[in-house]
């Protein structure tokens, strides 16, 4: 890079007048000022303020350094939009910052590269956006999702926690869990905040029953899924879940007794909620005794108080319409004229097909 010219050429042991010294002093000044010259400096330290007008070039290679121990009191503003990037596809920073306190800053962290991706950052006065991360994330506000949901990261299956029944779930477990395995699944307790919910599908050939996480029963589902919401922080009791839904299906042999044999029949029955339909066929025999009930119903059907129904039933051959009764040990005892011992010890005694529904809650 040349250097800035001089008019006159002064050596030693030869006299130079004012004007002479003058003009070489201007015409540095000049060279370096009037922005046509380049200056190449091999080390600079400024005490005070820098200003650099017009265009500043830093560094000429990718190796160089430039650090910053100062704090950006300026808006960051690139010169055309949508046209440069924070970093490469091969060198990424290690997190960014947002907000103006502790309880409104975000972090953006990536710990290593993998496809490009795009975050779209709320904006201020309309619909904010988001982005869910792995692991625990409180989302506020109402948000509306166009399209599905992957569960891959919500899904679980038991025994997803290892080992055996009763399998016990923490909060670190995903909030639907499919069990392959009858059993016991006991609810978690540690870190729970009251509204917090679990839903658990049964996929297996048996009962299974769900738990606080003391053991204290909440339902037993046999083929559907029951969802529970947490009623308080720290739940263990049953007492401190709401079962808010459980659909389930199944069947059992109901068996009359009563009578000189033992007749069966397959009854069918549906749960939803807290309501239990059940589907009995025709199961009549010869009659023996003044009582008859039936009895086999499973014990997730049973009611906490007794229950109330009616349906057609058959005395020494007469079908009449009357009372039965589902206890909270699972007998449904028929009665004869509102008489649970009226019926006659003698003839054909039972009942017609009939549908019934009651409440287990």
């Amino acid at each position: 890079m040349p250097a800035p010219s001089v008019t006159y050429t002064l050596t030693n042991g030869t006299t130079a007048d004012a004007s002479q010294v003058m003009q070489n002093f201007n015409d540095l000044i000049n060279g370096m000022s009037d922005g046509t010259k380049d200056l190449s400096i091999n080390a600079l330290t400024l005490a005070g303020a820098l200003t650099a007008n017009g265009h500043v070039n830093i560094g000429n290679a990718s190796a160089d350094d430039l650090i910053v121990n100062a704090s950006l009191a300026s808006n960051l503003v690139p010169k055309t939009t949508n046209t440069y990037n924070l970093g490469s596809a091969d060198v990424g920073v290690a997190g960014v910052y947002f907000g103006t306190a502790d309880t409104d800053t975000a972090r953006i962290v990536s710990a290593a590269l993998a496809a490009d991706r795009t975050y779209t950052l709320p904006d201020a006065g309309a619909a904010a956006d988001f982005v869910m991360t792995a692991g625990a994330t409180a989302i506020t506000g109402l948000k509306t999702f166009q399209g599905g949901l992957s569960s891959a990261e919500y899904v679980g299956t038991v025994p997803e926690v290892g080992g055996s029944s009763p399998w016990q779930l923490t909060v670190a477990h995903k909030r639907v869990q499919v069990v392959n395995d009858g059993g016991d699944v006991n609810l978690p307790t540690t870190s729970v905040k009251a509204g917090e919910s679990w839903t658990i599908e049964n996929r297996s050939s048996s009962d299974l029953d769900i738990n606080g996480s003391d053991g204290s029963l909440i339902v037993t589902i046999r083929t559907g899924y029951a969802v529970v919401v947490a009623l308080q922080d720290t739940p263990t009791a049953n007492s401190h879940w709401r079962l808010t839904t459980a659909e389930d299906t199944g069947s059992f042999t109901g068996t009359l007794t009563g009578c000189t044999t033992s007749p069966t029949g397959t009854s069918y029955w549906s749960r939803s909620g807290k309501g239990v339909t059940i589907f009995i066929p025709e199961i009549v025999g010869t009659s023996n005794a003044t009582s008859a009930t039936i009895t086999g119903l499973p014990a997730s059907l049973f009611p906490a108080r007794i229950q109330y129904v009616a349906s057609y039933t058959f005395d020494n051959g007469t079908a009449t319409w009357e009372k039965w009764t589902v206890n909270t040990a699972g007998t449904i005892t028929l009665f004869k004229s509102l008489s649970s011992t009226g019926f006659t010890a003698s003839g054909t005694k039972g009942i017609k097909e009939a549908t019934v529904s009651f409440m287990v809650g």
